[in-house]
This record gives C-alpha cells, structure tokens and sequence, in this order.
C-alpha cells in the first residue's frame, strides 16, 4: 500500500515497499510511545533511555523490540551504541537495513 508522504521541500511524495516500510518503523523507533492519543502503541520509549545509563543496551533493546512488536514483517537482527548514537540492523521481506539515530533521554 502505498502512502502520501511530505517531502523535504513540503512537495508531496507516495512511497511504496521497502521505502514505505523503512518509513514505518523509524516513526515506530523515533516518536514517543502513548504522545499519539488515538494509538497509545505508536512509538517507543528509546527517548527515555540515558546513553550515560549503565544498562543502556539492554533498555534500548527492549524499548525496540516492544515497539516493533507489533510488526511482525520485521526482525531486529542487531543493536549497537556508541555513546549516544543507536543503529539497528532489521530484516524484512525486502533485505536486510540499517537505521540510525541518537538517543537524547534521560530520566
């Protein structure tokens, strides 16, 4: 199914398959999980989770795995931190990617 995206310069765009999907689970990983009253599922707790945490790693994995829990076309195949940054290695019906972003939480 294809999905009407806002471009960069505010252009409307559709995007199918992998882009589309790749699309879902950043939103999934990025947005902050119970924000979006309709669906109190959307998003992860990641924006909790201090990188300066001892238990960083082991937070950050289970605030992705419960956030893509609901995705079953989707595997979490590996996580990494470094410092602040977080990269998780997905399988889909597309292949294997890599997304990237930073945590900023704490508390």
């Amino acid at each position: 199914m294809d999905s009407l995206i806002q471009n960069g310069d505010t252009s409307a765009v559709l995007v199918g398959g992998r882009r589309e999907l790749l699309q879902r689970i950043w939103i999934q990983l990025t947005a902050h999980r119970g924000a979006f009253p309709y669906c109190g599922t959307l998003g992860s707790r990641l924006y909790r989770i201090s990188a300066e945490d001892a238990k960083c790693g082991q937070k950050a994995l289970q605030a992705i795995e419960e956030a893509l829990e609901e995705m079953p076309q989707v595997t979490v195949t590996d996580v990494v931190l470094t410092g602040q940054s977080v990269t998780v290695s997905v399988k889909t019906e597309y292949g294997e990617d890599v997304l990237r972003f930073l945590l900023k939480g704490g508390g």
